[in-house]
């Protein structure tokens, strides 16, 4: 299958329809695999998560309804799944150079998950967001860049969590449309969440923002290129963390050593490719499932998979930026 797909909607429910039309046959030998024992638990804990996201985003609830239905599922299997209870594997490097031009993101997860990964096109309404998707998702957990000109690159944190609130990956997809991410964060305070990412964002003229989010609190401040974010909290926020991988603090290490002010695309890839920490521990290591560079020089985003290696980086143009900022 193409790991590339270009959708149109006029709402959120028919892009969910649309999903449901492509991803039918995948998402059903999907589920079939992570049913077991434990299901009916899953189940549950989601369920009053699910009444939180719907009073705040119906919309996106409206979008996973449909993708269900026209998937031939039962929406709370869907609900269950975007959740990923139980599902600790660590998301992932996130790299800002030159100034915020050029941004690089190396995507880990379980390696059961290579073939989840796909770079989608979505254009909702007056909203375009390019989005190293996984299609099981909702989508924005991972590397995206959208039409108002941002670009959001998201990291996995281990925090507490809520029993009711907003799960990080439908804050994820809510954040991969901003158009102002500071705006977006206040907001964000006065919602009630179940957990938290980390979120760097990156405008095409070279604002760039780091976020942490916890369940009950959260850091907002600005970035300075060059900038290096892993799988731990940079904030006071660390004082919540619940987990640190040693993983998470080598990547961080060599990333920080090795990002420089000034970096050609080629550099960047080679850095994101780098193995000095072995198969474990390393930018790339054995859970990197898909990469992401953006290049708002040239206008080009290149998305790589494991599922697809031979291939290398697929590039698409970023000709969906609105007008202002395609001139910044």
């Amino acid at each position: 299958m193409n790991r590339y797909v270009e959708l149109k909607a006029k709402d959120n429910t028919e892009l969910g329809h649309q999903l449901g039309e492509i991803f039918h046959d995948r998402l059903k030998a999907k589920l079939e695999r992570v049913r077991g024992a434990e299901w009916n638990r899953k189940r549950k804990i989601a369920l009053p998560h699910w009444a939180v996201t719907k009073r705040h985003f119906p919309a996106y609830a409206d979008e996973l309804v449909a993708y269900a239905r026209a998937a031939g599922l039962g929406w709370q299997d869907l609900w269950t799944f975007n959740l990923e209870i139980g599902m600790d594997a660590e998301r992932c490097t996130s790299m800002v150079t030159n100034r915020g031009k050029l941004i690089g993101h190396v995507e880990d997860f379980d390696p059961s998950s290579v073939d989840d990964l796909f770079l989608i096109r979505k254009t909702v309404g007056r909203t375009t967001v390019l989005d190293l998707n996984y299609f099981h998702t909702l989508g924005g957990n991972a590397a995206s860049v959208n039409s108002h000109g941002w670009a959001q690159l998201v990291n996995t944190l281990h925090g507490p969590t809520r029993r009711a609130g907003i799960p990080r990956n439908v804050i994820a997809r809510w954040l991969s449309e901003s158009q102002d991410p500071e705006r977006d964060a206040r907001r964000l305070g006065r919602l009630p969440r179940m957990d938290g990412y980390a979120h760097t964002f990156v405008h095409a003229d070279g604002r760039a923002f780091s976020l942490e989010v916890a369940a009950e609190a959260f850091s907002f401040s600005k970035a300075s290129s060059p900038f290096v974010h892993a799988n731990h909290y940079l904030s006071s926020l660390a004082a919540q963390e619940t987990f640190r991988s040693a993983s998470s603090t080598d990547r961080f290490e060599v990333a920080t050593c090795k990002l420089k002010p000034r970096m050609t695309v080629d550099a960047i890839k080679k850095l994101m490719g780098d193995q000095s920490r072995g198969k474990g521990k390393s930018i790339l290591n054995d859970d990197t499932i898909g990469k992401m560079v953006v290049d708002f020089k040239r206008h080009e985003a290149q998305a790589w998979f494991k599922a697809a290696p031979r291939k290398g980086y697929l590039a698409v143009p970023l000709n969906f930026l609105d007008k202002k900022t395609a001139l910044s």
